[in-house]
């Protein structure tokens, strides 16, 4: 198996050299070069995951070395990779097709090796070069998905936005606020219930998007507002609903009752209540939970959370609305609701067009509508689009990472992440079974495959 740099040189450089030979040379002596200037603390810590590429690639990548004295990383030659990565792309797709044609089993079978190499080698290249997920966008991707939403991430020190907050709500540090609340508030989470509560006061669309790491406390700064803007919620009047995934459920009422004092109601399909009766139900809580599953069978129901008016509804790991034509994604676009919230820490995770489905839940100006995303955004094709879609998160969106600074300090101190693999060796019994359902998986997709390819 081939090594990330000798996989990245073959991806960047087919033919554009005198030799293969050649190309490695010149990338292994410009990357041991980065790499001891990295060492003497040049470039910060940067220099161990850097693969540079031949010719005017380094150029740039020096260019941007003199300009930037430190940096979390770096990406070289952006334009080479995509293109490399999409000529990777297709000669596997021309393998796959070859394939379909193949006139024997071994020749299949060649080629299905083949293509599984090139996926490879195209992750080791992202890998390499720091396209690979990371830790502060973890699951995405996309390169262009990446750029926008590390665009909109505030990795500096927010010290004084989050003093300034806290003295315009007059509270102090360690004070359990706002009244109701058993827990004490961190200045990045104060600063969040003053952000979002703003958002909605004074916003077109009434609503915010908390978009901060996982385990910054998104779900505690999400109670916090809740009781925050409880007095101006109408009496006798349905509260907050609180969309989320069915796993978290029970968590979400538990984390309401451990940090307030607010009332709370699981909404299940074994414990709703349909008409007059359920609606009063409704009203009888501060904060009713449910799941994205049923919130769609009320949705084609009709049943009580369509019918009633809520004061806020909010929508927990809201990257489960990416695609647009889900019924989850249509339901969320129809309940009725005085304020929204979406909460997620991977807004997008693929591509920037999932970031749509959020602005049409939110009921953002231009950009609720599908033209008007893709006129504003740009969409696949448009060379701006993440920037476009940074500048737009910027003012719609707050996102803390764990590098964020408070004080000098990180806003949280989270143990380090610890990646442990475990290999299981197959008995002989399992071994068999898994070739047997390996090879009946393989035939079966040869086969869907030839059926659309009308072979």
């Amino acid at each position: 198996m081939s090594g990330p740099i000798d996989s990245y040189v073959r991806l960047t450089n087919p033919g554009r050299t005198a030799s293969r030979e050649e190309a490695m040379h010149l990338v292994r002596e410009r990357h041991n070069a980065m790499i001891k200037q990295a060492e003497k603390g040049a470039f910060k810590d940067a220099g161990k995951r850097l693969v540079l590429g031949p010719s005017a690639a380094v150029a740039r990548i020096e260019d941007e070395y003199r300009t930037r004295p430190t940096f979390d990383w770096i990406l070289p030659s952006t334009d080479v990779i995509e293109q490399g990565i999409q000529a990777k792309k297709d000669r596997g797709d021309a393998m796959k097709q070859a394939m379909v044609r193949a006139g024997n089993e071994d020749e299949r079978r060649a080629l299905a090796w083949e293509t599984r190499v090139t996926e490879r080698e195209i992750a080791n290249i992202e890998a390499a070069i720091g396209l690979a997920p990371n830790k502060e966008v973890e699951g995405i991707e996309d390169l262009n998905a990446m750029r926008a939403l590390q665009g909109a991430s505030q990795t500096g020190d927010i010290t004084e936005q989050c003093l300034r907050a806290m003295e315009r709500l007059g509270v102090k540090p360690g004070q359990k606020w706002p009244v109701g609340m058993k827990t004490a508030l961190m200045p990045h989470q104060i600063f969040a219930v003053w952000w979002m509560a703003h958002q909605e006061r004074h916003t077109p669309y009434h609503g915010s998007f908390l978009a901060d790491d996982m385990g910054l406390g998104k779900t505690v700064s999400g109670i916090a507002v809740i009781k925050y803007t409880l007095p101006t919620r109408p009496k006798n009047k349905p509260g907050t609903l609180v969309v989320a995934p069915a796993s978290i459920i029970t968590q979400w009422t538990q984390e309401v009752q451990k940090h307030s004092n607010l009332t709370v109601l699981a909404w299940r399909e074994r414990t709703r209540v349909d008409g007059s009766n359920g609606l009063r139900l409704l009203s009888q809580f501060d904060v009713i939970v449910t799941s994205y599953e049923q919130m769609v069978i009320e949705w084609e129901a009709k049943g009580p959370l369509y019918r009633a008016h809520w004061f806020r509804v909010v929508w927990d790991e809201c990257q489960l609305l990416r695609n647009k034509m889900s019924k989850r994604s249509q339901a969320s676009c129809n309940l009725k609701a005085q304020y929204r919230l979406l909460m997620s820490g991977t807004p997008i995770q693929n591509k920037l067009e999932e970031a749509f489905p959020h602005f049409r839940t939110l009921g953002l100006p231009v950009l609720r509508t599908e033209d008007g995303f893709h006129d504003a955004i740009g969409g696949k094709t448009g060379r701006a689009g993440p920037a476009a879609l940074s500048v737009v998160y910027k003012a719609h969106l707050l996102r803390r990472v764990q590098e964020t600074l408070f004080e000098g300090e990180p806003i949280v101190n989270l143990l380090p992440k610890e990646q442990v693999e475990i290999r299981v060796v197959l008995g002989p019994e399992r071994a068999a079974e898994y070739r047997s359902r390996r090879a009946k998986d393989k035939r079966e997709w040869i086969e869907r495959t030839e059926k659309k390819q009308g072979c």
